[in-house]
């Protein structure tokens, strides 16, 4: 069997959930678009060998978006997710599980989705006019890569909202509230960026450049 022929089996969710779940993909795809994968599937590290990769603590529901991305390019489950919520308790669950995938996109560097994840936050309405929650600030620090353009979206939003830290708050979350201090000393918010502009300050492509998800 050629490496191109390949698939890659992962074991999900065995330390969460009475029953894991299995998902199948192509090595080759998985490569093509994830860095981290490429490098630790085709490089010379012991799991370039491994044909089953488990992730015990991995989120079945989580994996599965991602898998199907990575598979159809699809997200239309990122758009669907918050213009169907019901009401406010379910728009902030839909929001803890497209944080969790921007993570999972984060960690194995799977850049365009993680870009669509922020278009997501930034234009649709249920998640744009909504004030961000401290629950999901915590939530985004733990699985966000301090470079990652989530946090810095995340503060924007944030200060934009005029939101203020109790003294609880900050000794929760002490890595967001020294952020916050510190672009309070600096100049105000970034701009509210529209999926129409020429270029987004939350996507991980250089700044005068079109972005090419808006072309």
């Amino acid at each position: 069997m050629t490496d191109r022929d390949q698939l890659i089996m992962f074991v999900v969710g065995a330390a969460v959930q009475a029953l894991p779940e299995t998902f199948f993909i192509s090595k080759i795809l998985l490569c093509q678009h994830s860095a981290f994968y490429k490098m630790s599937l085709q490089g010379d590290w012991g799991e370039s060998y491994k044909r089953c990769i488990e992730l015990p603590k991995g989120n079945p529901r989580i994996f599965g978006s991602f898998i199907e991305y990575i598979k159809t390019g699809n997200t239309k489950m990122l758009w669907l997710t918050g213009a169907n919520a019901e009401n406010v308790q379910t728009a902030r669950t839909d929001m803890h599980h497209i944080i969790s995938l921007h993570g999972l996109a984060d960690m194995c560097q799977v850049i365009p989705l993680k870009d669509r994840i922020l278009d997501v936050f930034i234009n649709l309405p249920m998640y744009s006019q909504a004030p961000l929650i401290f629950e999901h600030i915590e939530q985004i620090y733990q699985v966000a890569r301090p470079e990652s353009k989530i946090r810095q979206w995340a503060l924007d939003k944030w200060q934009r909202n005029g939101s203020q830290l109790s003294d609880e708050q900050e000794k929760q979350c002490p890595r967001f509230a020294i952020a916050l201090e510190h672009a309070m000393n600096e100049s105000g918010p970034s701009e509210q960026i529209q999926m129409n502009d020429f270029t987004c300050v939350y996507h991980e492509h250089a700044g005068n450049i079109r972005c090419p998800l808006h072309q």
